[in-house]
């Protein structure tokens, strides 16, 4: 029997605790992949004497044996460790790799892990795993996976802020509800994107056209909703209410009975039959009747 023994696997056998000579090479392999006993949990080790390893030997059916060498073993089962560090890495490269923003604009903010000792050995794999309705700005916990040799480890829980920085639409002036909003009301400023809630504008082109749903103060972030389209069509006016098909155009003369903007679908009134339609919104004079099955 050897002294003492380091080993990787779950299992201690013959051939760990003990060299083994004298028999047939079939016969002496066969002998040295019988488990003896469990092996330690890793970084750990435990004594195996030479009477526990041979009643083994004599329930397994080899009772001619002779042993030498000491009168017990002590095997370690190896281990290794996932420093905090290392994990800390891996989870900033993971959110670096998903997230939809560009990590020089990004600021990751995290809460160091404990280090994971007492692994078993093997090819060490992180799993992170977060909310599905996640985006990447603000507070968040990643569930942590690690997995050793393909089999899962140990669990825990990583927090995380992400704060990506980005250029959005600020009020240079107090705008009005209901006011049209152009390019010289607003500039575009860096803002950290976690500290907005309502959504933003990042491109000047897509307020144009907008007014304003609510009164907005000089310095406040213009949100998604914040704005809307103009109404185009007021309640009460006369428009010309067209029905298009292939080759002709009809159009008569009708009262709006709602606002409506670019787009809506409003209720109509013919002004000389008193009949009710329903049309969409063209531009601020015309609205194209949506005939049955259209909707």
């Amino acid at each position: 029997m050897k002294s003492s023994v380091l080993v990787d696997g779950s299992q201690l056998r013959l051939g760990d605790i003990a060299n083994i000579s004298g028999l047939p090479h079939a016969q002496a392999d066969k002998l040295a992949r019988l488990e003896i006993t469990r092996a330690p949990k890793p970084g750990h080790s435990k004594e195996v004497d030479r009477d526990f390893m041979a009643a083994k030997l004599h329930q397994e059916g080899y009772r001619n044996l002779l042993y030498e060498g000491a009168r017990s073993t002590t095997a370690t089962r190896s281990s290794q460790t996932m420093t905090s560090d290392k994990l800390e890495e891996m989870l900033r490269s993971y959110v670096e790799s998903h997230m939809p923003w560009k990590a020089a604009d990004t600021v990751i903010d995290m809460k160091p892990p404990p280090t994971v000792a007492g692994l078993p050995a093997g090819r060490i794999a992180i799993r992170f795993e977060c909310d599905g309705d996640y985006r990447y700005v603000g507070d968040t916990t990643f569930k942590t996976t690690v997995v050793v040799g393909g089999k899962p480890c140990k669990t825990l829980y990583m927090r995380a802020s992400i704060h990506p920085f980005g250029r959005v639409a600020v009020a240079t002036r107090d705008i009005r509800r209901g006011e049209l909003i152009n390019d010289s009301d607003f500039s575009m400023v860096r803002k950290d994107l976690a500290d907005l809630r309502g959504g933003s504008f990042a491109d000047r082109a897509r307020l144009r056209g907008l007014v304003a749903a609510r009164s907005i103060r000089t310095g406040a972030v213009i949100s998604l909703g914040g704005v809307e389209r103009p109404i185009a069509v007021k309640r009460g006016k006369i428009v010309a209410a067209e029905v298009r098909g292939n080759g002709f155009r009809i159009s008569a003369m009708a009262k709006a009975m709602d606002n409506g903007r670019v787009g809506d679908v409003i209720r109509l009134m013919n002004v000389d039959s008193k009949k009710t339609l329903a049309g969409e919104v063209v531009d601020a004079n015309t609205v194209r009747v949506v005939l049955p099955g259209e909707v």
